[in-house]
């Protein structure tokens, strides 16, 4: 039984990327077939929504479509018996977000809910910025 899976991937910073990103988690999970539907479900859409808002936000100040083609994140993942990982970094401009003060904006609100759904579906998110680079750390704990 393989003990743990991981993976680590430079990708574009463009909205297409989301799709890749569930791709790539696809074949982690044909890797580790240990782990739960319910945390791989929970991961994925936790990782799928920081990852888009890194495309639409990150960069927003170098191009007016929200990317930049030269710009990337690197999603790195780390699967094992007890927790699924996955760390989201890239070198755009700093998040201006409190994780400790997220909610759903209102049922109007056409922006907002990315991080907020993130939270709710991780076990642990946090944010920090060292020098240029912005971290994403994401983590399920296997439940059954």
């Amino acid at each position: 039984m393989t003990d743990a899976v991981t993976r680590s991937v430079r990708l574009p910073a463009v909205p297409e990327t989301v799709d890749e990103v569930g791709a790539l988690l696809a074949e982690v999970w044909d890797e580790a077939p240990w782990t739960p539907a319910g945390d791989r479900f929970r991961l994925e859409l936790a990782v799928t929504e920081v990852v888009g808002n890194v495309v639409e936000h990150a960069y927003a100040h170098v191009s007016e479509e929200g990317s930049a083609p030269d710009h990337s994140l690197t999603l790195a993942l780390d699967v094992d018996h007890e927790r699924l990982r996955a760390v989201v970094e890239d070198d755009g401009q700093a998040a201006a977000v409190d994780l400790s003060d997220l909610s759903m904006p209102d049922a109007e609100a056409e922006s907002g809910r990315g991080l907020p759904i993130a939270l709710a579906s991780v076990d642990e998110l946090s944010y920090a910025r060292t020098e240029t680079r912005n971290t994403w750390t994401l983590t399920c704990r296997i439940t059954s």
